[in-house]
């Protein structure tokens, strides 16, 4: 919904799964699992336009049953991947300028 009021306005369509996006400052972080590898984007609140930021290889997991999280400082994004094996393992991803990884996912 509109800050000033009014009917509800679609900003993004396409995320086949709601575990797929994740609210952060200033837009949305989202997952497209429908290219090898997936593409992990970003919907701008203030220019209402998405980008892509980065790609990740999610492994053998269920695409529709994904792990996703977005660090508090918002430089990192974690997955959970599953190898060949069935084995699970984290996955961390930077974001454009991250600096170090996260001591905490509080």
């Amino acid at each position: 919904m509109p800050i000033e009021g009014g009917a509800p306005v679609r900003i993004l369509g396409g995320v086949r799964n709601f575990a797929w996006w994740r609210t952060a400052a200033g837009g949305i972080y989202f997952v497209d699992a429908t290219t090898t590898p997936a593409l992990v984007k970003f919907f701008d609140f203030a220019t209402q336009r998405g980008k892509a930021i980065t790609s990740v290889d999610l492994g053998y997991g269920d695409p529709e049953s994904p792990s996703f999280d977005i660090s508090t400082d918002g430089q990192w994004i974690l997955f959970t991947s599953i190898t060949k094996n069935s084995h699970i393992r984290p996955l961390f991803v930077p974001l454009p300028g991250a600096a170090t990884m996260p001591s905490s996912w509080e």
